[in-house]
């Protein structure tokens, strides 16, 4: 019974690596077809890869991001990346070969060689996983490979190990996409959580002020000699006691002294209802770079998604002999979304 080849590494790690791990040759040029398209499109790929690459810049979420649901992504993340850099390499390296000064038995025996010894190195590193591909038909493909009468048929007989990479790599930018509410829901989580906190401190500070603004009534009243208000205003504030002489004879200087206790408490109170004013434009900062996090993940995932299908039927084109593949151009494609697009965490 064929065993599962181990192909693929670590999600799409390996996969990444099955495209990544062999360098392209060095071969002197003898033309029979031009790929220079497909090359460029490998290249467009390349400089799409690197400006999804780019770390997302967290600002105000930065507190955040020990969460589990961003760790988790942020792994799930990078085999995507490096995915499409081995793509790159891997339309290089066909380039590399179409171009080289051999026969096209010895093209397709060097893809077979490339294929083999990039899974071996899998192998060897123990970064492999199950990609639904059997040894037998590992090795049923690269005889295929081997035995094609051209180049174009060598590359259009691998195809069904470039279909298990693409679908890896599909099913990984999946995950990634899954983990998306996750994460802006964690990060909702946990910036509702602090600003309870200052909910809590606001409607204590608003308590705080009305009780001293009481005081002040209480106090101009009491000054005024209003009967019952001079207790009635060390009741709602104990601490003028060290102003005030419960058992009368309280000096001008002394009533001076409370009035100006108690001002200098509302003063402050007005000081921290101004900080919590700064807290809440920070809520509000927190919210909005959530929503900018969350748009540009997606537009990210579907230019990387998109990108993925078009090179897909690309390299299918050129195992089918047409001279010029479709262009890989995933800023047409996405309707523009790879001018804003931003990276993943």
């Amino acid at each position: 019974m064929n065993r599962p080849v181990q192909l693929l590494g670590s999600g799409l790690s390996a996969l990444a690596a099955c495209l990544l791990l062999s360098s392209c040759s060095a071969f002197e040029s003898s033309k029979k077809m031009d790929m220079t398209p497909f090359s460029q499109n490998a290249a467009m790929m390349y400089a799409e890869a690197a400006k999804i690459n780019t770390p997302f810049q967290f600002r105000e979420l930065q507190r955040y991001l020990d969460e589990p649901a961003i760790v988790e992504l942020q792994k799930a993340a990078v085999p995507v990346l490096v995915g499409w850099q081995g793509l790159v390499r891997y339309s290089n390296q066909l380039v590399a070969l179409n171009n080289a000064k051999l026969s096209e038995s010895q093209k397709n025996q060097k893809l077979a060689e490339y294929i083999l010894q990039t899974r071996q190195r899998l192998v060897d590193r123990g970064a492999v996983e199950n990609i639904e591909f059997e040894f037998g038909g590992l090795d049923s493909v690269l005889m295929n490979i081997r035995s094609a009468p051209t180049f174009l048929d060598g590359i259009d007989a691998a195809a069904p190990i470039v279909n298990s990479v693409v679908s890896a790599m599909q099913s990984q930018i999946d995950k990634v996409s899954s983990l998306v509410p996750g994460v802006g829901a964690a990060f909702q989580r946990r910036i509702e959580a602090d600003q309870e906190k200052q909910k809590g401190n606001y409607l204590d500070l608003r308590e705080l002020q009305a009780r001293f603004h009481h005081a002040q009534v209480l106090l101009y009243r009491a000054r005024l000699e209003e009967p019952g208000a001079f207790d009635s205003l060390l009741q709602v504030d104990p601490s003028l006691k060290e102003y005030l002489n419960p058992k009368g004879g309280t000096s001008g200087k002394n009533w001076k002294d409370a009035e100006e206790a108690l001002a200098l408490r509302l003063a402050r109170i007005h000081e921290s209802f101004n900080q919590l004013s700064m807290e809440g434009k920070v809520y509000q900062a927190r919210q909005q770079e959530v929503q900018e996090w969350r748009e540009e993940i997606n537009m990210k995932i579907k230019v990387a998604r998109d990108g993925l299908m078009v090179w897909s039927q690309s390299h299918h084109n050129l195992g089918k002999g047409i001279p010029v593949p479709p262009l890989i151009d995933v800023m047409s494609m996405a309707g523009g979304l790879a001018k804003k697009v931003v990276p993943l965490p």
